[in-house]
């Protein structure tokens, strides 16, 4: 049976990922390459005169290559040791963020696209909603009331209380798509009674939906340990796992925890469905990959976040999210929803 696969989605880097030591900076600075070339020539030459007044007499041409080969000997080790080499380590941290800023700045833009994809597939399906869903109840609605008024002006009560109960009914099935429109767009039961209640209706809605997934939840946190700009970025998170394992995984059972330990808070998602290969998912130049995964990547990793997505064909999939909420920054996790 195929292994696991894991993959951690990277936070994007930027110039500072490899910052550079206290000794590299110090040692770049003009002012002590200049002193350590002037020590060395200095104690070269000083070593060099010593050594020739305890020799005999030599010729000029001798002491003159003897100094200069000493010199060499000597001052190159210290050259190469204090500035080419920490130069050197230098350049090649320069080399690697400079390469992993340009797959960061690629990958955003891949990502930007997707997103205003997204963006787009989104606002046609609300116009489809708003189209094929309260278009026609609107339009029946105008015709109920067209035929109540007629049924009032031939004073037939008996159709026309029958025509009453069904624009009260249009009405609320009108009210009913609203609420589904609105509850997609933003969920206002995180604001209204908290995180945990809207997780609760989130998957209770996959239990009706789908009653062949068993869903398990397990809500170790109180309301008071989520940072509120963190609340909807969870309930994204979740919603996204969860629409994949009812479009994608086949799954018969699923679980979605969510707890706070040390400072730090995680969310894992798993189902036992038939998996994927995550590196085809998340790979730009993939057939396979999606909006769905990369935009959850970005939306945890922008709230100072960190996820891992384990799963392989036929081996269910596990995805974990974790913050430090001690630490997260309110402007990203408020920028990330």
């Amino acid at each position: 049976m195929e292994s696991k696969t894991a993959s951690e989605c990277p936070p994007a880097p930027s110039p500072s990922t490899h910052p550079q030591p206290e000794s590299v900076r110090r040692l770049s600075r003009p002012l002590w390459l200049l002193s350590i070339i002037a020590l060395s020539i200095f104690l070269v030459e000083a070593f060099n005169m010593i050594l020739l007044n305890l020799l005999p007499p030599l010729p000029l041409t001798i002491e003159v290559m003897g100094d200069a080969l000493l010199l060499i000997v000597l001052v190159f080790p210290t050259l190469y040791r204090f500035s080419y080499k920490p130069l050197l380590q230098h350049i090649e941290r320069r080399k690697q963020a400079e390469t992993e800023l340009k797959k960061s700045e690629q990958r955003l833009r891949r990502l930007s696209n997707q997103l205003l994809t997204a963006q787009e597939i989104e606002r046609r399906e609300i116009a489809a909603g708003l189209h094929d869903e309260m278009g026609p109840k609107i339009s029946a609605l105008k015709f109920r009331v067209e035929a109540a008024l007629q049924a009032m002006n031939g004073k037939d009560e008996l159709d026309m209380e029958r025509q009453c109960r069904l624009i009260v009914k249009t009405f609320q099935e009108l009210h009913e798509e609203i609420r589904v429109i609105s509850k997609n767009l933003s969920p206002l039961m995180i604001d209204e009674l908290g995180l945990r209640p809207a997780l609760d209706g989130l998957c209770d809605s996959i239990r009706s939906a789908f009653p062949e997934i068993s869903i398990e939840t397990e809500w170790a946190v109180t309301e008071n340990d989520l940072p509120q700009p963190l609340k909807i970025v969870i309930y994204r998170v979740v919603q996204e796992a969860l629409a994949n394992m009812t479009r994608h995984s086949r799954a018969t059972r699923g679980r979605v925890s969510l707890r706070k330990q040390k400072g730090r808070l995680f969310l894992e998602i798993r189902d036992n469905g038939i998996g994927f290969n995550v590196d085809d998912k998340l790979h730009p130049q993939s057939a396979d990959s999606g909006i769905g995964l990369p935009a959850m990547c970005e939306r945890v990793t922008h709230a100072a976040g960190a996820v891992t997505i384990d799963s392989s064909p036929d081996n269910g999939t596990t995805i974990i999210a974790v913050w430090d909420i001690d630490r997260t920054p309110p402007d990203r996790a408020e920028t990330a929803e």
